[in-house]
């Protein structure tokens, strides 16, 4: 595995103790497919070429070189949660899917969703924790937490704000009420 490392090239795949070409050698900026469907490789959606998985990376700098990964409490290289689709964010502990109220609405005026970081993992101070439109600093934990506002079902719009001192939940009736609702909940500071 040593000599194989040492060729640029590639990579030693321990899972069937072979020497491979890197994914990016093998695969590069035209074979999308045949990246993904390396058990060693994902697409680099920044730079639109194969790269190796996160997982793979030989160390903490190595994971953070590329962009889609990063460094876990548990020092794993991990995928970046930004970079989960709404089928796979709640599968990682690390991930919420949530609606992006710091973004701009789309051409219907809806606010769009994606997967991010849980906030109680990404912010651990008061002011870094509330410049995040989607999270607020819940006093009582002395924890950041999400506000959560989901669409539940089509044409059914809910949000909750939930700690582990308060209970609270509202309903609305609609996505522009959910979102004004919302952005008043940010503002507030539990005791």
């Amino acid at each position: 595995s040593t000599d194989c490392e040492l060729r640029g090239l590639c990579d030693w795949d321990a899972t069937v103790g072979t020497c491979k070409r890197t994914c990016r050698f093998q695969y590069g900026t035209s074979n999308q497919t045949g990246c993904v469907a390396d058990s060693r490789c994902m697409w680099d959606v920044n730079n639109n070429i194969c790269t190796s998985k996160c997982e793979l990376a030989a160390s903490a700098d190595d994971c953070v070189a590329q962009v889609m990964c990063e460094m876990t409490a548990q020092n794993q290289c991990k995928l970046k949660c930004d970079y989960f689709d709404n089928n796979t964010c709640e599968t990682d502990s690390r991930c919420d899917w949530s609606l992006l109220l710091d973004k701009p609405k789309d051409a219907n005026g809806n606010y769009t969703m994606a997967c991010r970081k849980k906030c109680g993992l990404a912010y651990t101070t008061v002011a870094a924790c509330n410049n995040n439109p989607n999270c607020m600093w819940n006093e009582s934990s002395r924890a950041c937490e999400r506000i959560k506002c989901t669409d539940p079902t089509p044409g059914s719009f809910s949000m909750s704000v939930r700690s582990s001192a308060h209970g609270d939940s509202w309903q609305f009736g609609s996505a522009s009420e959910t979102a004004r609702a919302c952005a008043r909940v940010r503002r507030l500071r539990w005791a």
